[in-house]
């Protein structure tokens, strides 16, 4: 997922949590945005991730996000298995609809 960060010129963290994750990326694109729907982890997240260039905005836990479709080249979003506690990556399709964020499919990452 992060050789793919660097690789585009804008992306959307949905949901970060305290950014944990996305901290561990050597490199963003222009434009990086986070959203994180419980204030304690946005305020965290922000802290973390603002000094590196990264946006995180407090949304909602649900749908819409305060994004124009097709605004963001690579949504990385983690995901709950249904296998327990496992998170899998995702990614939504370049032209779904990011205000509604509900198209995502899984694919391997490199």
């Amino acid at each position: 997922m992060f050789q793919r960060l660097a690789s585009v010129s804008a992306a959307l963290d949905i949901h970060t949590g305290g950014g944990e994750m996305l901290a561990e990326a050597e490199k963003f694109p222009r434009t990086m945005a986070a959203t994180e729907w419980w204030p304690p982890n946005a305020a965290l997240a922000t802290r973390r991730l603002h000094p590196r260039g990264v946006v995180v905005l407090l949304t909602r836990a649900e749908p819409p996000l305060p994004f124009a479709d097709e605004a963001f080249d690579l949504v990385p979003v983690v995901i709950p298995s249904p296998f327990g506690g496992v998170r899998l990556p995702a990614f939504c399709d370049r032209g779904a609809p990011i205000s509604r964020s509900t198209r995502v499919r899984r694919r391997r990452l490199s």
